[in-house]
């Protein structure tokens, strides 16, 4: 027993320096992974460089002039074409690649970009929306911090106040800065509503009073889905605590009935229950309640059946009737058959603008 003591001691000797080896080997190769990916990230950046000057070399190549000054000039040449109607499906992917091509341009400028870019966003009225939306995009590219200040502004409609316009800003927001983009339209959702801002709750936050151009009296519900796409944490309260705001119209209402119901927001249930039975403004009005019913059941699942079953003896609307019975197949497992269209003279209430 004595004698195999120093054979014990050599084995675990030999295995130390195993381990310490292959720990050293370990850390080189930790050590020699970074160093390449170090070396592969500056690879990248040089040839985005190199491919945004390209890029701006080419542009000038087909353009009169050269500089800040010929990429404006195909801005202005191409923006037309990405929002008139008549440009056939070819010719806007066309001007979509020149577009980018000039964002690109810009970009390989930096900061001599940024004047000239600067006097053609003054130049423009706040309706000339076609041209703003591109130099937006492109103000970003050339400086990114001072270009979403920009970016902030118009989102607030505190710069060129067009509710176009502001949208736009808010795709650009979510896109280069999705943590201020989802501050910025919560406060607008908090503060705002399609009849402008509310004076007592820009106060508490501090937000000026808004101009009366950049009011979304159409479409306000734009801004919905902006917020949703933006990810923030906070969309089920903040969905819930307009539905609970009268001074919303409708089609904004429609809309959050109508996402909470996808969310499956179990708080938002009762409310839901609420407009159902009392819709705001036009009472008699299918295609709202078709909206409440579809996020009730969205919600409750099929504990919601004997609700439905009750709701369907006591219907008086005949559209509400089938879709109820829709409801209750779909329950069943029986296959889809979607509820009948609303006619012609039920459709003249904004509900429809937001379905």
């Amino acid at each position: 027993m004595t004698c195999g003591k120093p054979f014990v001691l050599l084995g675990l000797a030999v295995a130390a320096a195993g381990f310490g080896s292959l720990g050293w080997f370990a850390w080189r190769l930790d050590q020699r992974l970074a160093e390449l990916t170090t070396a592969q990230t500056a690879c990248s950046t040089t040839l985005a460089t190199l491919d945004r000057e390209v890029t701006r070399m080419r542009v000038e190549q087909r353009a009169e002039g050269k500089g800040p000054q010929a990429l404006l000039e195909k801005l202005a040449t191409y923006a037309p074409l990405l929002s008139s109607a008549r440009t056939t499906q070819p010719d806007y992917q066309a001007a979509k690649l020149e577009m980018d091509a000039i964002k690109k341009a810009f970009a390989a400028l930096g900061n001599d970009g940024w004047t000239p870019l600067m006097k053609a966003w003054q130049k423009h009225d706040a309706n000339d929306f076609d041209q703003l939306k591109w130099l937006l995009d492109c103000a970003i590219a050339v400086d990114p911090a001072a270009g979403k200040e920009l970016c902030k502004r118009a989102l607030l409609g505190q710069e060129k106040p067009n509710p176009r316009l502001r949208w736009w800003a808010a795709d650009l927001m979510v896109q280069n800065d999705r943590q201020l983009a989802q501050q910025l339209l919560r406060q607008i959702l908090t503060v705002e509503s399609s009849r402008g801002i509310n004076p007592e709750r820009a106060a508490a936050y501090n937000v000026p009073i808004l101009d009366t151009a950049a009011i979304a009296v159409s479409g306000y519900h734009n801004f919905i889905d902006r917020y949703v796409q933006s990810g923030d944490d906070q969309i089920d309260q903040t969905l819930l605590m307009l539905l609970g705001r009268t001074e919303h119209d409708l089609p904004t209402i429609q809309h959050c009935v109508k996402l909470l119901g996808e969310r499956k927001h179990a708080p938002a249930a009762k409310r839901i229950e609420e407009l159902y039975r009392k819709p705001p403004g036009i009472q008699d009005n299918p295609i709202f309640v078709r909206h409440c019913l579809d996020a009730l059941a969205s919600i409750r699942g099929p504990e919601i059946r004997p609700w439905l079953e009750a709701e369907l003896k006591n219907a008086t609307n005949e559209l509400v009737a089938r879709h109820l019975q829709v409801l209750l197949d779909e329950l069943d497992g029986k296959p889809p058959q979607p509820s009948p269209p609303i006619p012609a003279a039920n459709q003249g209430t904004p509900a429809g603008q937001g379905k």
